[in-house]
């Protein structure tokens, strides 16, 4: 997903000082989100704890490399 760079910010307080103009995220659909961000958790820096957003469950974290990763349950359609 790409956003604008001044929304990304404020929703990603670790991008506050990032010198980019516009930012991409990363995002896992899993099948089985509780499970997926307990096992995560310990593997990376959380950006953002579990929360709910629009009815979707969202985890962000930061891994080794410094990419911000949002975590999503998958959807069936």
């Amino acid at each position: 997903m790409v956003y604008r760079d001044e929304h990304l910010r404020d929703w990603l307080p670790v991008l506050k000082d990032t010198p980019i103009g516009a930012f991409g995220i990363f995002y896992l659909a899993v099948d089985d989100f509780d499970t997926y961000v307990e096992r995560i958790r310990p593997l990376g820096t959380v950006q953002k704890d579990v929360m709910e957003h629009h009815g979707d469950k969202l985890f962000y974290f930061t891994d080794p490399d410094g990419y911000v990763i949002g975590v999503n349950q998958k959807r069936t359609r």
